[in-house]
């Protein structure tokens, strides 16, 4: 069972769509100290950024997310950079697998991690995908993408 049109998305998404501003300072705050300080300290003066993260939520006996996928697949552009932000402790398979680099299929858990933490990966050519979440553990995450203006093309279908 995929969870992305539970009742919780949908108050997620209306919290967006009507409290936009509150949101988005919040989101944005946390774009500037972390994410796009980054991006300056390799040499980036711009970026895209996905304008609303993407709520997850890994209810026990479930799928967050159905199927292996890279999200190149989904005709994401190249050079599109993943974050994953957990808002609760991530730990067994109420996290996700990822392979460590393109076509590797070396599949590790992300785990343990803890609130406040956030990973960085490449979700565009590196297949990732959750399990059943058998830890008896609700896992809450936020996830978004970011691409560097240099790498970013506007004819990308």
């Amino acid at each position: 069972k995929n969870d992305l049109q539970t009742w919780y998305h949908k108050k997620f998404d209306h919290a967006i769509r009507t409290q936009e501003n509150l949101v988005e300072s919040i989101y944005m705050s946390f774009l500037r100290e972390y994410i796009l300080a980054r991006f300056a300290s390799e040499g980036e003066d711009f970026v895209y950024i996905q304008k609303f993260p993407t709520l997850r939520i890994h209810f026990p006996n479930n799928l967050a997310v159905s199927g292996g996928h890279k999200d190149g697949d989904y005709l994401h552009p190249l050079g599109e950079v993943n974050y994953w932000l957990p808002l609760t402790p991530v730990f067994g398979n109420n996290g996700f697998w990822i392979e460590s680099e393109p076509g590797k299929k070396d599949f590790k858990p992300i785990e343990p991690m803890k609130v406040g933490q956030v990973l960085r990966f490449n979700g565009n050519q590196c297949e990732h995908f959750n399990k059943v979440n058998d830890t008896g553990v609700t896992r809450a995450s936020l996830d978004f993408r970011v691409i560097p203006a240099s790498l970013y093309s506007s004819l990308w279908p």
